[in-house]
């Protein structure tokens, strides 16, 4: 295996622990406000399978899907995320109108990182 495929494996096990981690807010914040998959799955446009999928960290989602996932939930955007900074004015206004790939998803989060530890 080359430095170019080693690396390229390296990012598909970083995204998924990415989509694990978020999956699993998801389900905490549904079990915590007592919906079934089927219910969420429905208020946020959505097939259950999908929704399940996601919350296993199987599947991603857009931005956007993730934001309905905030409303619906009544979660901060970057507290689904992961992240301590939930005021970050730049993290809001990404968050409310871009369709990201995981790799920006990725830069993303470490960008609110690097903000929650001051590194401007």
């Amino acid at each position: 295996m080359d430095e170019k495929e080693a690396k390229r494996w390296d990012d598909r096990i970083k995204e998924r622990r990415l989509w694990e981690a978020i999956g699993k807010r998801i389900r905490e914040a549904r079990q915590n406000k007592e919906l079934t998959v089927e219910e969420l799955s429905g208020l946020v446009d959505l097939v259950p399978q999908t929704l399940y999928r996601i919350e296993v960290g199987v599947s991603g989602t857009t931005i956007t899907k993730l934001q309905k996932f905030c409303d619906v939930l009544d979660l901060d955007i970057a507290e689904l995320l992961g992240m301590a900074d939930k005021e970050s004015t730049q993290l809001r206004l990404a968050a409310r109108g871009w369709h990201l790939t995981p790799e920006q998803l990725q830069k993303l989060i470490e960008y609110g990182e690097g903000l929650t530890k001051g590194n401007w």
